[in-house]
């Protein structure tokens, strides 16, 4: 049971790991709320990169094989939670890394857009079936949550989202469909018709509009993220063992069935190179526009508020993934 405890010492993250200086992905625990909290940490354009996808794939790899358990200055903690969040202020992710997919059609490198895809899916996949451990996760979205970070946060057990989040699935602006899991995702939370519906409108959602269609399951004020994330965790911790027997019960396989995944992201790297000369000539534009918002700014982490304010940072023995 967590300690019901407000008090600052209990609000401690303790810095985990990362893959090396200067990841994009950094871990931290709070052991007071038994919670592993994975804070993405880019600079420049926040979106899936291939370099974010391969960290956040050691990292995870770190996790599958801890039993639920990690050391932190010779410490042994456990944890019960795993959370995806970023450092970004306003900005959960921005989804996809556009440029990438641009250069990838232009010069008709079908393959490695095929295994950037597929190595999207890893990621996710591993999130949903909760790295076969007996914990539970939890995406906390502190703002543009877009595309493939979407998909990402759908693949958790419980979204927590503060109320200026904004959701949005882009892909139909040129030519393509969501193709991380976003139908798989959302066909568990509505009808099969709206996820089609919400798939191809490319629309962007309130966090209110969200939670009113029962996509995400808190909604907190701006700012509060943190704070009501450790309360939930608190009024919930009492049904961590029955929840997590449930759902191993209901869903042996994992929530999301990994061939299924497969083929939709082999379907979507297909499409991308059957897109008309306009299609390409938006996402140029969208390209072009994410640089120039983002290109030279930093994250706020690993020292900033949204890490946690007045918390402290101790470096862990064996701090780098190799």
């Amino acid at each position: 049971m967590v300690r019901n405890n407000d008090s600052p010492s209990t609000h401690e993250l303790r810095y985990v790991f990362s893959t090396h200086q200067g990841s994009e992905v950094q871990a931290f625990i709070d052991s007071r709320h038994a919670a592993l909290h994975l804070c993405f940490n880019q600079s420049g354009v926040p979106s899936f990169t291939a370099r974010l996808i391969d960290q956040i794939a050691l990292i995870q790899k770190r996790i599958l094989h801890s039993d639920a358990r990690i050391k932190v200055d010779g410490e042994e903690i456990s944890f019960k939670y795993v959370i995806i969040r970023s450092s970004r202020t306003g900005i959960f992710s921005l989804g996809g890394d556009l440029a990438l997919f641009l250069e990838l059609i232009r010069t008709k490198n079908a393959k490695a857009l095929q295994k950037y895809g597929r190595r999207c899916i890893d990621v996710i996949w591993l999130n949903n079936n909760n790295y076969f451990l007996p914990i539970r996760t939890i995406s906390l979205v502190q703002g543009a949550c877009y595309g493939g970070g979407m998909e990402a946060a759908l693949s958790s057990d419980v979204i927590i989202a503060e109320g200026q989040s904004r959701f949005r699935l882009p892909e139909c602006e040129f030519g393509l469909f969501p193709g991380m899991g976003a139908f798989h995702f959302l066909r568990q939370k509505m009808p099969d018709a709206a996820a089609r519906a919400m798939m191809i409108a490319g629309e962007a959602w309130s966090a209110s509009e969200m939670y009113a269609g029962r996509v995400i399951d808190v909604i907190v004020e701006p700012g509060q993220g943190l704070q009501k994330l450790r309360e939930y965790i608190r009024r919930t911790d009492s049904r961590h063992e029955a929840t997590v027997a449930l759902r191993r019960a209901l869903t042996p396989r994992g929530t999301v069935d990994r061939k299924e995944l497969t083929e939709t992201v082999d379907r979507w790297a297909l499409e991308a190179f059957t897109r008309s000369e306009s299609h390409m000539v938006r996402l140029e534009t969208l390209v072009r526009a994410q640089q120039r918002k983002y290109v030279g700014t930093r994250p706020n982490a690993p020292y900033h508020p949204r890490c946690g304010e007045g918390e402290t940072f101790e470096p862990a023995f064996g701090a780098k993934v190799e």
